[in-house]
């Protein structure tokens, strides 16, 4: 599945569900996914927090990980109910993301969460903010996955924001 088509199935969501518009708080590849529907539909995303989205993300380093996930025992995954080909799907898709020149379609006031710890991920998240006619940058102290490792101040920023 494309972008273009996990984004219409999200406003699909917003339809079914009788919603005109909505928040959105979406996290990694939902927030690509969250991007896009708001640079397509910015009339229906009234406010949109994003982490993990990667602005262009490094086809070399898609394709590592790629190798990376070759590499894995089936084992393991099976256990978590993934499977490597639905994971190489999702790494692919992410390599072909670039919408970083409709950015500026996007009007919902937009905030990117990023972790201190996160290097990669800091640079990405700063540049989207920047380059988001209302965007706004909240670096997460205490790791570099906020959601897990730092959930109290990650909930604080999100709940400021949403205010």
């Amino acid at each position: 599945m494309s972008l273009k088509a996990a984004s219409a199935e999200l406003i699909g969501v917003l339809d079914r569900s009788g919603y005109a518009s909505a928040h959105v708080l979406a996290h990694q590849l939902g927030a690509m996914v969250a991007l896009q529907a708001a640079a397509d539909h910015p009339d229906r995303i009234t406010r949109l927090v994003v982490s993990g989205a990667l602005l262009l993300p490094g086809k070399l380093a898609l394709r590592m990980q790629k190798a990376a996930l070759r590499m894995l025992p089936v084992r393991g995954l099976e256990q978590t109910g993934l499977n490597k080909d639905d994971l190489v799907r999702v790494l692919d898709v992410m390599a072909e993301a670039d919408f970083s020149s409709r950015l500026e379609a996007i009007t919902a006031p937009t905030l990117v969460i990023v972790g201190q710890s996160d290097a990669t991920g800091q640079v990405s998240a700063k540049s989207l903010a920047e380059k988001l006619p209302r965007g706004r940058l909240a670096v997460i102290p205490g790791g570099a996955h906020p959601i897990l490792e730092n959930s109290d101040a990650y909930n604080r920023v999100l709940l400021e924001f949403l205010a």
